[in-house]
C-alpha cells in the first residue's frame, strides 16, 4: 500500500562482499554493512526517525545492529539486536519522548493533534523477540509521570501524577491455554486482557477478552466484555474533541463511511457493564448512571437506570431509521 512505503533521506554507506564458490550450483555468501550518517526515515502519518547514526551488519540470513541511535518525538532513542541465522530475532529499544521538542518537527495527522494536548517528557522501553512463523513476544512500558495530559477525564493529569503504561504479548503460560497467545494492556485506569489464536497464514483471532476501567479485567468464559466504573464522564467534552480532530483531518471531498475492520472489531466488547457517578451528556448532568448492554445478531440492547431516567433501548448500528 502507498501508506506503507518508507521514505529515506540523507547519505548512507554500503560495504558489500560476495563469495561465489567455483562449484556447480554454488551457494553465494553475502556479507555487508549499511552505515547511517545522520539519516531520516519516515512513513505517512507516523512521526519520523531522524538523525539516525550507526550500522546494520548483515549476511544472507542474518542482521545485527551496531551502535544504532536516532531522534524520535524530540528525544533520543537507542536500538540493539538483530536477526539470527536460525530465524529468531530480538530488538531492544529505549529512549524518551520530549513533547515540547516534538512540536517543532512540523508533524501532520493525528500525532500532531495529540501532541498539542501534551507537555513534558517520558522515558520508554520496548523489547520484541520471536521466530519465523510465530507471533512476536512484545513488552513495552513507560512511566508517564513526567507528562501533562490535557484530555477529558480519565486521561487528564498534571506533571508529577503517575500514569504507568505497559503493553505485553506472547505465548500464554497458564493452564488450559496451551497454544494460545496472551495480549495485555495497562494504561492508567484501563486494563485489557485478550486470549488469541494465531495461524501464520491469517490475522490473529480473539478467543476471549476483557476490558476494565477502574475494574479488574477478568477473562470471561466466552466473548469480549467490558466493565467500567468512573466517578464522572463528560461525553460532551469527548464528542467535541473527536469532532475537532476529525475537522482538522477532513478530506477535500466527501467519502462514504468505511466498513468496520473485522480484525479490529473482534477486540471490541459485545457485553458491557457501566457505572458513572455523574455523566455529562447533551449539556445535562445525569447522576448514578448504570448501563448493562449486550450485542447479538447485529443488534445492541441495553438497560439504563439513573436518578433522572430509566428504561430499555435497542438499536441496529448503521440503520437509517
Amino acid at each position: 500500500h502507498q501508506t506503507e512505503k518508507i521514505r529515506a533521506e540523507g547519505p548512507a554507506s554500503l560495504a558489500l562482499k560476495l563469495t561465489v564458490p567455483r562449484t556447480p550450483k554454488p551457494h553465494i555468501g553475502v556479507e555487508g554493512a549499511l552505515g547511517f550518517q545522520n539519516n531520516r526515515l519516515s512513513v505517512a502519518n507516523v512521526p519520523p526517525l531522524s538523525q539516525m547514526k550507526g550500522k546494520v551488519r548483515f549476511t544472507e540470513r542474518s542482521a545485527q545492529t551496531e551502535r544504532l541511535t536516532a531522534q524520535f518525538l524530540g528525544g533520543d532513542v537507542r536500538a540493539s539486536g538483530g536477526l539470527k541465522q536460525d530465524g529468531t530475532y530480538v530488538l531492544d529499544m529505549n529512549g524518551h519522548i520530549a513533547v515540547d521538542a516534538a512540536r517543532g518537527l512540523d508533524l501532520h495527522g493525528p500525532a500532531a493533534q495529540v501532541l498539542t494536548r501534551m507537555s513534558g517528557s517520558a522515558p520508554y522501553a520496548l523489547t520484541v523477540r520471536g521466530a519465523k512463523g510465530k507471533l512476536p513476544q512484545l513488552t513495552a512500558n513507560s512511566d508517564l509521570t513526567g507528562l501533562a495530559l490535557d484530555f477529558p477525564a480519565p486521561f487528564n493529569k498534571p506533571v508529577g501524577t503517575p500514569m504507568p503504561l505497559r503493553v505485553s504479548a506472547g505465548p500464554s503460560t497458564l493452564a488450559g491455554e496451551s497454544g494460545l497467545e496472551r495480549a495485555e494492556l495497562d494504561f492508567g485506569p484501563i486494563a485489557a486482557r485478550y486470549l488469541l489464536h494465531y495461524d501464520p497464514k491469517s490475522p490473529p483471532t480473539v478467543v476471549r477478552g476483557a476490558i476494565g476501567v477502574n475494574r479488574p479485567a477478568d477473562l470471561p468464559s466466552e466473548g469480549v466484555i467490558a466493565a467500567v466504573d468512573v466517578d464522572a464522564f463528560d461525553a460532551d467534552a469527548w464528542r467535541a474533541l473527536i469532532t475537532q480532530l476529525r475537522s482538522n483531518e477532513a478530506p477535500a471531498a466527501p467519502v462514504p463511511p468505511a466498513a468496520p475492520n473485522p480484525t479490529v472489531a473482534q477486540f471490541l466488547p459485545s457485553r458491557f457493564a457501566l457505572h458513572i457517578g455523574t455523566l455529562t451528556l447533551l449539556k445535562r448532568h445525569w447522576e448514578s448512571v448504570i448501563v448493562g448492554a449486550s450485542h447479538a445478531d447485529g443488534k445492541w440492547q441495553a438497560n439504563i437506570a439513573s436518578n433522572q431516567v430509566s428504561g430499555h433501548v435497542s438499536w441496529l448500528p448503521g440503520a437509517d431509521k
